[in-house]
């Protein structure tokens, strides 16, 4: 989806959301695609191309009795991201961006600073499934600096950050421990 959005416009969208939270995972089923890149009428026209018809917010594909949603939250990534994003190839000379598992984490543990159930349990879904592919130093040392730069959600991102890794820890060794597994592949991303 992300590929051909990004051909028919003529320039890269990145997947970002849940949807990418299954690309680095496997294990999440997105109800949308959420991709950042330019917007206004102008897209609205080249997805409509497409068969992509507007719907309040998002922009839907109906065929076959199925709907493939989009929703394009906005032009830029948020302002913690700071990784290029990751290129996976979807077919043979066809890639798409997608949000670097980094910055993908950073975004998940902000929404956690809310305190709620869901948000928590969706950055630790993330950690789990793609702790070896982030890297948490740089998790640590950005989240540390938005929290001294900044107020409210910013304040709480290093205890967040903190909590999520160690229940995303805990979880990987019992995980381990029921397949008869050592505990390793734990350590931050060189």
């Amino acid at each position: 989806m992300t590929a051909a959005v990004s051909e028919a416009t003529g320039t890269e969208y990145v997947l970002v959301g849940g949807a990418a939270v299954n690309v680095h995972t496997g294990g999440y089923r997105p109800t949308d695609f959420d991709l950042v890149g330019p917007l206004g009428p102008a897209v609205d026209r080249a997805l409509g191309v497409l068969g992509f018809a507007r719907r309040g917010r998002f922009l839907v594909l109906a065929a076959a009795g199925r709907e493939l949603v989009l929703d394009l939250p906005d032009d830029t990534l948020f302002d913690l991201a700071g990784d290029p994003p990751d290129r996976v190839v979807v077919a043979e000379g066809v890639t798409a961006a997608v949000l670097s598992a980094t910055d993908l984490m950073m975004d998940r543990v902000l929404q956690a600073t809310d305190g709620t159930a869901i948000t928590l349990e969706e950055a630790v879904r993330l950690a789990v499934g793609a702790y070896r592919r982030i890297d948490w130093r740089v998790l640590e040392s950005r989240s540390r600096v938005a929290s001294e730069q900044g107020s409210g959600a910013y304040a709480l991102l290093p205890a967040t950050l903190h909590r999520v890794r160690s229940l995303a820890r805990r979880a990987l060794r019992d995980l381990n421990a029921a397949r008869g597994e050592a505990a390793d592949g734990l350590s931050p991303r060189a």
